[in-house]
C-alpha cells in the first residue's frame, strides 16, 4: 500500500500512486559524498535502495516507510568479493516474499561493474536487508561476465548473465526458488542467430522481462518462470532513445520507460509492446506527466555581471545577467553539442577570471560518466573544454571551479580501483588545462583513506587557492599558491559525530571560512563551520545553530565585513531557508525570514550565493507536491 520514488535530489512517497508527497530535496539521506542510488525495490518489511559509494563499493539503504532511511555502507555490509577483495557496487536487486537477493559487480577504475568475471557476487537476506550471506554465483553454459540483472518471476528468482555461443553474444538465465540454490534455466539469443547484449531485467507476479540490444534494435523477451523465453517485440532503436526501466503486465504487455534526446532536452520515452505490436505512448498527453525541468545550482559575479548555472530539461544550462541579477538571458553553446549532451547532465559550479568564465559539472545518469567543463569569454556563448586530454582519464569527477590572479582551478576526484583521490586541474586562461600535483607527498593521492575536493575558492591575499572536502571520515582542506601543486591538512571530526566533510569555502583577506556537515554513527547530520585565520594551516570549528529542528548548510560567501551562509531547517518535506551570519567565522547567528521563496508551504532552499557590490544574490528553488519553481533571491548585504 505504500510507494516510493527516488531521484538524485528528491524522495517522494505515495499511499496509492495517484498523489505524491515530496519528502526530501537532497535525495535519499543519510548519504556520504559520492553515494549513488541505482536500484529501488519494495521488500516484505518496507523499501530497499542500493547502488555505489564514491569509491565504487556497495551501499544499501533500508526504510519501513520510504521517509526515514538507514544507510549500510561497505563497513556495515561486510561483503567481500569471491576472490577475497572488496565487493563492487550493487548492480541488481530482486525480491520474492521475505527473500531479497542482490548482485555486486567487480570494482573498476570508474567504480562501475566491469566486463571481467572477477569481483562479482550474489548475496541473500531474509530480514529486509539488515544482514546478508553470500550464495554461489551460478555459472557455466558459456557465461562471460557477472550478473547483468535479477528479477522475480512470480515466486521464482531469475538471474541473467552475459554469455557467448557459436561466436555470438547471448544471455544465460538461471533460476532459483529461494535465492540460495540456482539451476540453469535457458539461453536467450538474438533473431536469426544474431548476438545480443542485455540492457534491463525486471519482473513481477506475471513473469520476467528482459530488454536487449541486437543490431540497431532494442528487443523485449518475456518468460513466466525464467525457464523458457519468447520474443515480445521491438521497444526502440538504439538511436531513437534509451530504455531505463521495464515492467510486464498480467495481460502479457511489456511497458518500457526511458528517454530520447531532442533539441529542447531529454524527453520521456514510454512504449507498450504486445507480442510484437509496439505502441509509443505520448507522455505529453498524460495529464501532469510532462513538465519542463529547470535547476539552478551555482552563481558567480563580476561587478554587475552574473552567471548562474544548472540544468534545463536534462542538459547543462547557463544564464547571464548584466544588471546584478535583475534580468536574465539564457546562454548558448557555440555549437549545439556544447550544451545539448546525451543522458542527464548538469553544471554545478561557475567562476569568472581575467579571461572569462568557466563552469563545471558532470553526468547524473543515462550516459557514461565524464567531467563537464565549458568556458566563455563573455558569459553568453560557451565552448566545451572537457575534450582536453587532462579531463579524459577514467573515473574523473569535476565539482567546483575558482578563478584568481594565478588563473583557473577546477577540483573534484578520481575513482580508481575502489580508491578515491582528490583531483585538481589548472589553467592560466580558458585553454591549456593541466592536471595539478602534490606540493607535499600524498596531499592529493595518499594511500589509505579516500580523499575528494568538493569546493574551491581564490584567496586574494596571496593570489593562490584553497579547497575543502574530505579525507576518509575527516574534513579536509588543501591550499596552493598557484593552483599547480597542493598541500593538505586534515581537520578533526566535530564531536559527537563519527564522520564529517566540508562542502563549501570562501575567503576574505587571509581568513578562510568553510561549511559542511557532520554525521553521527546513527545517520543524524548537523551543519558546522570551520574558520582559518592563517590561510588554511590551522582551523577552528563551530556548530551552526538551527532555528528549529534539523538543519543543513548549502553555501557560504564573504559579504561586507563578515560571512553569510544559507541552508535549510525543518522536518522532511517542510524545510525553509536558514540564513547564518558571522563577523569573523568563529561564531554564528541564525535567521529564518518568512518571505515568499524563503519560507512557507513545501520546501524552500537557496543552494548558492554570490556577492556583487552591496548586493547578495542567491539561487535555489521552491518545491511543493504540485511542482518546483526556481528562485533568485536578492538582498542588501547587512554585515
Amino acid at each position: 500500500g505504500r510507494w516510493a520514488a527516488i531521484g538524485p535530489q528528491s524522495v517522494w512517497t505515495s499511499g496509492a500512486g495517484t498523489s505524491w508527497t515530496l519528502r526530501s530535496v537532497r535525495g535519499i539521506t543519510p548519504v556520504q559524498a559520492g553515494d549513488q542510488v541505482t536500484v529501488l525495490r519494495r521488500t516484505a518489511t518496507g523499501f530497499l535502495a542500493a547502488g555505489r559509494t564514491a569509491a565504487g563499493g556497495p551501499v544499501l539503504w533500508t526504510s519501513s516507510d520510504g521517509i526515514s532511511w538507514r544507510r549500510l555502507g561497505p563497513a556495515q555490509l561486510r561483503l567481500a568479493a569471491p576472490a577475497g577483495g572488496p565487493a563492487g557496487p550493487v548492480t541488481a536487486v530482486a525480491v520474492t516474499g521475505r527473500t531479497t537477493v542482490i548482485a555486486t559487480g567487480p570494482l573498476t577504475a570508474s567504480g562501475a561493474a566491469g566486463p571481467s568475471m572477477g569481483g562479482g557476487g550474489l548475496w541473500r537476506s531474509t530480514n529486509g536487508g539488515a544482514s546478508w550471506s553470500p550464495v554461489p554465483v551460478p555459472g557455466g553454459h558459456g557465461v562471460t561476465g557477472p550478473v547483468a540483472g535479477l528479477a522475480a518471476a512470480g515466486g521464482t528468482l531469475v538471474a541473467v548473465r552475459p554469455g557467448q555461443a557459436h561466436g555470438q553474444a547471448d544471455a544465460v538465465v538461471f533460476t532459483s526458488p529461494d535465492g540460495q540454490n540456482w539451476a540453469f534455466g535457458a539461453t536467450i539469443g538474438g533473431p536469426g542467430g544474431a548476438g545480443l547484449t542485455v540492457q534491463n531485467v525486471s519482473g513481477g507476479p506475471s513473469g520476467a522481462v528482459v530488454s536487449a540490444v541486437s543490431g540497431p534494435a532494442v528487443l523485449a523477451f518475456t518468460s513466466a518462470s525464467g525457464a523458457s523465453w519468447q520474443a515480445a517485440g521491438t521497444l526502440s532503436s538504439t538511436t531513437g532513445g534509451t530504455i531505463t526501466g521495464l515492467a510486464t503486465t498480467s495481460g502479457g504487455a511489456v511497458v518500457a520507460a526511458g528517454s530520447s534526446a531532442g533539441q529542447v532536452g531529454q524527453q520521456p520515452l514510454l512504449t507498450v509492446d504486445r507480442a510484437g505490436r509496439s505502441t509509443p505512448v505520448s507522455v505529453s498527453a498524460i495529464p501532469g506527466a510532462s513538465e519542463a525541468e529547470l535547476s539552478l545550482a551555482a552563481i558567480a559575479a563580476s561587478g554587475s555581471s552574473q552567471v548562474a548555472v544548472g540544468s534545463a530539461n536534462g542538459f547543462p544550462a547557463t544564464w547571464f545577467s548584466a544588471d546584478a541579477g535583475t534580468t536574465w538571458s539564457r546562454g548558448a553553446g557555440a555549437t549545439a553539442a556544447v550544451l545539448n549532451r546525451p543522458g542527464l547532465q548538469e553544471l554545478s559550479g561557475v567562476a569568472e577570471g581575467d579571461r572569462g568564465w568557466v563552469a563545471v559539472g558532470g553526468v547524473q545518469s543515462a550516459a557514461p560518466q565524464h567531467p563537464v567543463v565549458v568556458t566563455s569569454a563573455d558569459g553568453r556563448s560557451w565552448q566545451a573544454a572537457d575534450g582536453a586530454a587532462p579531463f579524459a582519464g577514467p573515473g574523473l569527477f569535476t565539482t567546483a571551479v575558482a578563478a584568481g590572479p594565478a588563473g583557473y582551478v577546477v577540483v573534484g576526484r578520481q575513482v580508481s580501483g575502489g580508491h578515491t583521490v582528490a583531483a585538481a586541474w589548472w589553467s592560466a586562461g580558458l585553454t591549456g588545462w593541466q592536471r595539478a600535483g602534490d606540493a607535499a607527498a600524498g596531499a592529493l593521492d595518499q594511500a589509505g583513506a579516500s580523499r575528494q575536493m568538493l569546493a574551491v575558492t581564490a584567496v586574494a591575499a596571496h593570489g593562490g587557492f584553497a579547497a575543502v572536502g574530505s579525507a576518509g571520515t575527516h574534513p579536509a582542506a588543501w591550499t596552493s599558491v598557484d593552483g599547480r601543486t597542493w598541500q593538505a591538512v586534515t581537520l578533526a571530526v566535530p564531536p559527537p559525530a563519527a564522520s564529517a566533510e566540508l562542502t563549501q569555502v570562501t575567503a576574505s583577506g587571509h581568513a578562510l571560512v568553510a561549511v559542511g556537515r557532520a554525521t553521527t554513527s546513527s545517520g543524524l547530520s548537523t551543519p558546522f563551520a570551520a574558520v582559518s585565520k592563517d590561510g588554511g594551516i590551522t582551523w577552528q570549528e563551530s556548530s551552526l545553530p538551527s532555528p528549529r529542528g534539523a538543519a543543513a548548510v548549502d553555501s557560504v560567501a564573504a559579504t561586507g565585513g563578515g560571512f553569510t551562509a544559507v541552508g535549510t531547517f525543518g522536518a522532511q518535506g517542510g524545510q525553509d531557508v536558514a540564513i547564518w551570519t558571522s563577523t569573523g567565522g568563529a561564531s554564528w547567528e541564525v535567521n529564518s525570514p518568512s518571505v515568499t521563496g524563503l519560507g512557507g508551504q513545501g520546501i524552500q532552499e537557496i543552494t548558492a550565493l554570490a556577492a556583487s557590490g552591496s548586493t547578495l544574490t542567491g539561487v535555489g528553488f521552491s518545491a511543493t507536491s504540485t511542482g518546483e519553481t526556481p528562485t533568485i533571491w536578492r538582498s542588501p548585504i547587512r554585515n
